[in-house]
């Protein structure tokens, strides 16, 4: 539906001052009001028509400036145009009190100058949010939409209103706050929407002195770039902050879209720095006092982080404690830079990979259809039987992996022949659930062939049936 043009709201104003000028000039209307009304009564009659005639230029002015300033400008709010519509309105008055009517303006004037006294002393605050008003329309630090803090008033509000007195703010909670412009003038306040509606947003981890800054840096990187709501550009990064009491403090800083979806984004976000940490073996440093004689024992042991990662993984979830034990001491660490593929599709493999740091991506044909985080495995086919790789995997931030091979699973296997049917349930059920996702899994395609995977196993492996 096309927009009314704001123009035409001026011509019935302007019609009606032309007729009321028209009527209001001597000798521009017809003699008539002599033989009807007399000499009383045309003079009266000129003095009603210069009154409207002033009145109607006073309307069709206001009319004018909201006609020209809201066609620049829809956003604009109201109450500059109320402003200059009252001042010409009382220009109208004062000239219609003294070119028509042949009052002594500065009388009156003098007159009313003690209740004009009186009154403002009444009402000091309201003129002072009202002129407050004026100077944030004229000076426009803040405008409808915009995301507003005002110092000691609470959490941030998004602008809906700036009226006379007031601008009204709605809380991301729901709740309506009426500031009185006079507090927003002689307030510190926030604009989070300007100069743009994006912006950065800071989160401080605490991890214990004995997690490398590198390792560190490489899982606070990759959880926050595996939030869906950070923005890809500008790109978020992680700076080492200070030396604390409590273990070395790391700043995550990311940016958002707008300040509504910040809250969700930071959820996002210190969700996947907690799970990143924790399956990456990494714990969160707690406020706490140790007291010991002895020198301490490290809380980042290698040997422990690698039990602890294998641990979380479903796939070896069958295993028994001595079993990852002795698959954490044989596997191969491998340390990716960022944009490397890992594995490429269609060759082949008979390993498999866990993500301990890092973010991957899995790519196809169109492109990337998935992601790996640290807990996350690829390759569990290849890994138990020999199959070729089903799709690229590529670095997307420097990442550190865990590789095993199957000549490493086969004494576990061969000693407990029972954990192949565990193994093969929980492959198959990863890929069925993946089947159901959408294109295909990181994880290797299902070995060529019409057996069963179970048998495929076995057979990999020199297993007894």
């Amino acid at each position: 539906m096309a927009r009314r043009s704001p123009y035409r709201r001026m011509i019935w104003p302007a019609l009606l001052a032309v007729a009321a000028t028209t009527a209001a000039l001597p000798g521009m209307t017809p003699g008539w009001e002599d033989k009807w009304l007399g000499v009383d009564g045309r003079e009266l009659f000129h003095q009603g028509a210069a009154t409207v005639a002033w009145l109607s230029l006073a309307w069709f002015g206001s009319r004018l400036f909201h006609a020209v300033v809201r066609s620049g400008e829809p956003s604009v709010p109201r109450l500059l145009g109320d402003i200059v519509a009252i001042l010409l309105f009382a220009v109208a008055g004062i000239l219609i009190l003294g070119g028509v009517f042949h009052q002594p303006i500065g009388a009156l004037v003098t007159t009313s100058s003690v209740v004009v006294a009186v009154v403002g002393f009444s009402v000091r605050e309201l003129i002072a949010d009202l002129f407050a008003g004026i100077c944030i329309n004229l000076e426009r630090p803040y405008g409808l939409g915009d995301w507003l803090e005002v110092s000691d008033l609470g959490p941030a509000g998004k602008v809906v209103e700036i009226n006379w007195r007031a601008t009204r703010l709605v809380t991301l909670r729901g709740i309506t706050v009426v500031v009185p412009n006079g507090v927003i003038a002689r307030s510190q306040f926030k604009n989070y929407s300007t100069p743009r509606r994006s912006f950065r947003v800071i989160v401080t981890v605490v991890l214990d002195y004995d997690v490398p800054v590198e390792v560190a840096r490489r899982l606070l990187l990759a959880a926050v770039r595996g939030a869906p709501l950070v923005l890809c550009e500008p790109p978020p990064d992680v700076m080492l902050d200070s030396f604390g009491d409590h273990g070395v403090s790391y700043l995550v800083r990311f940016w958002v879209a707008d300040y509504e979806p910040m809250v969700l984004t930071r959820d996002q976000v210190l969700a996947g720095i907690h799970r990143h940490l924790r399956l990456g073996g990494v714990p969160l440093r707690h406020g706490r006092q140790d007291v010991t004689l002895a020198r301490a024992t490290p809380t980042l042991d290698a040997d422990a982080r690698r039990v602890a990662v294998l641990r979380h993984v479903e796939l070896f979830r069958a295993l028994t404690g001595d079993d990852v034990s002795e698959l954490a001491e044989a596997l191969s660490v491998r340390q990716v830079p960022a944009g490397v593929a890992v594995v490429h599709a269609g060759e082949a493999g008979c390993s498999l990979f866990v993500v301990v740091e890092g973010l991957l991506e899995v790519r196809g044909e169109a492109g990337v259809f998935a992601t790996l985080a640290p807990g996350e495995v690829f390759g569990e086919m290849s890994l138990l039987t020999g199959a070729p790789r089903s799709a690229s995997v590529v670095a997307a931030t420097e990442a550190v992996l865990f590789e095993i091979f199957d000549h490493q699973l086969r004494p576990i296997l061969h000693r407990r022949p029972e954990l192949a049917g565990a193994l093969g349930t929980i492959v198959e059920i990863r890929e069925k659930a993946n089947r159901d996702r959408t294109p295909p899994d990181p994880c290797d395609g299902p070995p060529a062939g019409t057996l069963p995977l179970l048998a495929c196993i076995r057979e990999f492996f020199g297993l007894a049936r």
